[in-house]
């Protein structure tokens, strides 16, 4: 019995965010709808009408502010004044850092959201307006977050980082990146070093990863009932190219897998 492979459907770990550098295109606060934060404070808000976000392939009309420098799809809660490195299974998970660290609205400025546009382009901008670092008396900051409606993109963009101290200037004790809800994935933009400067900008895209095509069509005779392999199927594309080895058992009209990597799922038919 002659075997093909029928079929590889990709399970690869998804492929991390793209985050490059963009023009800042800064969305004036003004006319925003005030969370009202104090220090280590949370705020749910929801999506306007109609209006999703997507992360890592899953659809949100929730998002979660923290008044520490971050937002977090759904609606866990969980403010995190002391930030960490993207990714970490470590909570929080599931978030887009612009700033994170220890921000205490209760001394002055404001966090506030918006929706801009007319759907399907809507975005979602969450502004930190003037906001001082807990660790630096008189300090302010302003830096805000844009999610474009349907997509996994958001818009990093940092207007005004120096609070007066080199030690927190410019992001220099915070961390900047996009996380997956798991934890597991992610891309670290900078992590406790003065990389936001003022006027940068960054623009973030989460790829959700397609299946590869197979490139071997067809498989050595087997016997049926007996063990079969190893044998080698190669595919291309998708999320990455992979080639992967396995044993099986030939049965009527197709093979039973014995063996499987964690990272492919396939099935093979009978082709005489």
């Amino acid at each position: 019995m002659l075997l093909s492979a029928a079929r590889v459907a990709a399970q690869d770990p998804p492929a991390s965010p793209t985050c490059t550098t963009t023009a800042i295109a800064w969305v004036d606060p003004a006319g925003g709808t005030n969370l009202g934060m104090s220090d280590d404070s949370t705020s749910v808000v929801t999506l306007p009408t109609g209006m999703s976000v997507m992360s890592y392939g899953q659809s949100y009309t929730q998002l979660m502010n923290s008044s520490n420098g971050f937002v977090r799809y759904g609606s866990s809660s969980g403010s995190y004044y002391a930030n960490g490195s993207i990714p970490a299974t470590a909570e929080p998970n599931g978030i887009v850092a612009a700033a994170w660290d220890d921000w205490n609205p209760s001394a002055g400025g404001s966090v506030s959201w918006q929706g801009q546009g007319s759907a399907p382009n809507r975005t979602f901008v969450v502004t930190w307006a003037n906001v001082p670092s807990y660790n630096v008396t008189g300090s302010a900051v302003s830096f805000q977050v844009v999610f474009e409606e349907g997509t996994d993109a958001v818009r990093l963009q940092y207007l005004d980082m120096l609070t007066g101290s080199s030690g927190y200037d410019s992001g220099a004790s915070a961390t900047a990146g996009v996380d997956s809800p798991t934890g597991e994935y992610g891309r670290l933009i900078s992590l406790n070093a003065p990389n936001l400067t003022d006027g940068k900008a960054y623009r973030c895209a989460t790829p959700v990863g397609t299946a590869p095509t197979i490139t071997t069509a067809s498989l050595p005779a087997g016997t049926s009932g007996s063990s079969y392999g190893p044998l080698t199927v190669v595919a291309t594309g998708g999320a990455k190219a992979c080639a992967f080895s396995a044993m099986a058992r030939v049965e009527k009209g197709g093979a039973r897998l014995l063996w499987a990597s964690p990272e492919l799922d396939l099935e093979f038919s009978a082709a005489g």
